[in-house]
């Protein structure tokens, strides 16, 4: 039971780091991001895929394309709005569409995120823990417009 609640502590510490931190203390994230954070990479991905045409998966998510995140400022900037759609989620929405993943690499391990801006879900990973959170739709322009500029294709989105 100990080790379980240390390994949560661990984990809940974590997620706080990355996804957490409160609007007057950006300037703080941005300046330990490059210490912390060694990779980032978004995914583009497709809930309803022909499964014959898609051979690789994110979480069990077909994989349309992918793009590393190179720049510090590129980074700093996802990360800060993607924490804001966090901090900001309020409910989420019964269905589970996830069009976009982001792998986080740092000295800690990797955590990858399956995000559904349809629903305002997203489900953290790290090793075998998920959590789901509820997130606001903010970022999801972000996340297009970065995988657009790298040439990934992106899936259509849900009739609104």
């Amino acid at each position: 039971m100990n080790k379980t609640f240390s390994r949560l502590t661990v984990l809940a510490g974590l997620l706080l780091f990355l996804l957490s931190f409160p609007e007057s203390s950006r300037s703080e994230f941005e300046r330990v991001l490059p210490a912390a954070i060694s990779q980032v990479e978004i995914f583009s991905l497709e809930p309803f895929p022909r499964w014959d045409l898609l051979k690789k998966h994110f979480h069990g998510v077909a994989v349309l394309g992918m793009t590393r995140v190179r720049s510090a400022e590129e980074i700093s900037a996802l990360i800060a709005a993607f924490q804001r759609d966090v901090a900001e989620g309020r409910s989420v929405a019964h269905c589970f569409h996830p069009r976009h993943g982001l792998r986080i690499v740092s000295s800690q391990g990797t955590i990858d995120v399956v995000i559904c801006f349809e629903c305002s879900a997203a489900h953290i990973i790290r090793g075998e823990t998920e959590t789901t959170v509820a997130i606001d739709r903010t970022s999801g322009p972000l996340f297009d417009e970065m995988l657009r500029r790298a040439g990934v294709k992106l899936s259509q989105k849900a009739a609104p």
